[in-house]
Order: C-alpha cells, then structure tokens, then sequence
C-alpha cells in the first residue's frame, strides 16, 4: 500500500505541475500586449510614402511568430474587401534575417520597411508586434490595435472585424487588443 500511494502522490504532483504550466500558457496567450497611441494624424516625418490611398501600417517584431498570423489575417480582411484602396506597411524592427521578414514576399500586397534605428516604429508608437494603425486617404486615423484574438491565432475575432469595418467605411469600433510580443525598440 505504501508504495501505490507514493505512485499516486508523484502522479497527482505531475499532473498538478503540467495544469499550472499549461494555465500558464493559456494566460500568456490571451494576455493583450501594451498599446501605443499613435497620433491622430499621418506623421509627416514618416518614411513611408503616401499614395492618395488608405495605408495600414503594421508594427512588427523581427522574430515574433505572432506576426504570421496577423499577416494572414490581414490578408483575409482584404480579401473580404476587394476594392479597397489600401497600401499596407509592415514595419518591422531590426535588421536580422528572420522568418518574419522572409515571410512578407508571401503577401504580395505588402510592402516592407526593415526599421533599423525603430524611428519609424516611433512615430506610429508602435509596442506590440501585430499593432495596427489604418490611416484614410486624408490621413486620420481609423483604426488601430490587433486582428487576431489571441496570441498566434487566427481565425474570426473583433479586431479583424473592427478592421475590415474601417476599410468598409462602415460605422464600428475603431480599436482592439493586440496580442503579440513585445517591441523593444519601440516608443
């Protein structure tokens, strides 16, 4: 007997300890990253060019695996969106060769600006890898915050929504969590 219940203990301790990693990463993944507050307005020191168009700007950590989802998510929205005029942006911190980099020629929509010095992540307050901001052609704000629901994932959520709306020019919530890691060379 003394021996089956010493088995038991060691069992219920490892599984106690496998339930608090695993409520951990739960946590982790559901767990909204700091937002920046960009400014209402286009900055006019970006090195982005402006096209007349909407440009969404994508803040991106070079090594952030989140990133990938945000992208395809992103690609959904403009999916649901044919005729919109929308120049996308991921702006992307760091000069590494990453996956995340690799991945962009993927979308042939987006354009990449590799922001060594993050004065472009500056500007637009970006903090979060999968923080975005839509600017409208007249260059206000409207939109920004995250398109997936959690960290990684894809699939529907308000952000995407809330996105997909502001493209439409349909009336909507203009802001949502952003799941991702953390800029470093952010504000």
């Amino acid at each position: 007997m003394g021996r089956s219940l010493w088995i038991m203990a060691l069992v219920c301790g490892w599984l106690g300890v496998v339930g608090i990693g695993f409520g951990a990463m739960v946590n982790w993944e559901n767990t909204p990253g700091e937002q920046g507050s960009p400014p209402a307005r286009w900055p006019e020191a970006s090195r982005i060019a402006r096209t007349g168009r909407a440009t969404l700007v994508i803040a991106a950590h070079e090594h952030c695996p989140c990133t990938l989802a945000t992208l395809r998510e992103i690609s959904k929205v403009l999916r649901r969106s044919p005729d919109a005029d929308v120049d996308v942006w991921a702006v992307i911190d760091g000069s590494e060769p990453s996956e995340v980099a690799d991945a962009a020629a993927e979308f042939p929509w987006l354009h990449v600006l590799r922001d060594r010095d993050a004065a472009e992540l500056r500007l637009f307050d970006g903090l979060t890898s999968g923080e975005v901001s839509l600017y409208g052609a007249d260059g206000a704000l409207r939109y920004h915050g995250g398109v997936t629901g959690s960290r990684g994932r894809e699939g529907a959520n308000p952000g995407a929504a809330a996105l997909l709306s502001a493209i439409l020019k349909h009336d909507g919530p203009r802001a949502a969590p952003v799941y991702g890691c953390a800029i470093q060379g952010g504000a």
